[in-house]
C-alpha cells in the first residue's frame, strides 16, 4: 500500500505517494491530476520497483506557486530526486509531466535509466491548445492558475525543446494512444535508443487500458539491462 508523505523542497511543500523497493521509479503526472493517477500502475509494479510519485507544484497535496511551468517543474523534479538521494533513476511520465520528463531527460542524461513517455511529445510552434476558462466550470482539487499558464506555455513553446530528444541517452519507450498521430513517430527517429508501441484508446492509456499499459511498461524496465 502505498504511503503518502511529505517533503520540504525549494519551492516549498510537496507530497508523494512511495511503494515498494528495488530500484527507483518515479511518476510525474498530467495537468490537473495527481500523485494517485499512477495507483494502479503502482499497484502493479512495487512488487520489484520502489515506486515514488511526486504532486507536482500546484497539484494534490504540493505547494501552490505564483509560477507554473515545465522548467519550474523539472527544477522541482530534480530537488525531489536529490532529497532522497536518487542518483539514478527510471521515469514514467504522462502529458505535462512528460513534458517535464523530456527537460529532465535531456538535461540530466546519465542520471536517467529509463525512460517511458505515454502518449506526449514535446509541444512544437504552431500547435494550439484552447485556453482555460477565467474560473473552472466545476470545483477542481488544483490551482487552476497552472491551467492558464501551462497551456499558454504550449501555445508558445521554446522552440530548442524540439531538439531534446536527441539528447536523452536512456532506452526510451513512447507509447502512443492515437494510431493517426505522427508527433510520436517524428520523436523515435530523432531518439538514440527509442522504442515505439501503440495502445490505441486515447490519451489516457493507463487508465483506460491499465493492463496492456502497465504490462509494456513492466517488460520494458524489466531488461536486464535496467541497472543502478
Amino acid at each position: 500500500m502505498s504511503v503518502r508523505s511529505h517533503i520540504r523542497l525549494p519551492a516549498g511543500e510537496f507530497t508523494y505517494l512511495d511503494e515498494g523497493g528495488g530500484p527507483p521509479l518515479v511518476f510525474l503526472h498530467a495537468l490537473g491530476r495527481n500523485a494517485d493517477d499512477w495507483a494502479p500502475t503502482i499497484e502493479a509494479l512495487s512488487y520489484r520497483w520502489r515506486c515514488l510519485a511526486l504532486d507536482l507544484r500546484g497539484h494534490g497535496g504540493s505547494v501552490r506557486c505564483e509560477r507554473y511551468s515545465f522548467e519550474e517543474m523539472e527544477t522541482d523534479v530534480r530537488a525531489f530526486v536529490d532529497a532522497l538521494e536518487l542518483d539514478r533513476f527510471a521515469l514514467v511520465a504522462h502529458s505535462m509531466g512528460a513534458n517535464v520528463a523530456w527537460l529532465l531527460a535531456a538535461g540530466t542524461p546519465d542520471r536517467i535509466v529509463r525512460l517511458v513517455i505515454e502518449d506526449t511529445a514535446p509541444p512544437v510552434p504552431g500547435m494550439t491548445f484552447p485556453e482555460p476558462p477565467a474560473v473552472p466550470p466545476e470545483p477542481v482539487d488544483f490551482d487552476w492558475e497552472a491551467a492558464h499558464q501551462i497551456v499558454g506555455q504550449l501555445n508558445d513553446p521554446n522552440p530548442e525543446w524540439m531538439d531534446g530528444p536527441a539528447r536523452v541517452l536512456a532506452p526510451t519507450l513512447l507509447i502512443d494512444g492515437s494510431s493517426d498521430d505522427m508527433s510520436l513517430n517524428n520523436v523515435l527517429s530523432k531518439l538514440p535508443d527509442g522504442h515505439f508501441i501503440e495502445i490505441t484508446v486515447g490519451h489516457h492509456i493507463h487508465q483506460t487500458a491499465p493492463t496492456e499499459f502497465n504490462a509494456a511498461v513492466e517488460t520494458f524496465l524489466s531488461d536486464t539491462e535496467y541497472t543502478i
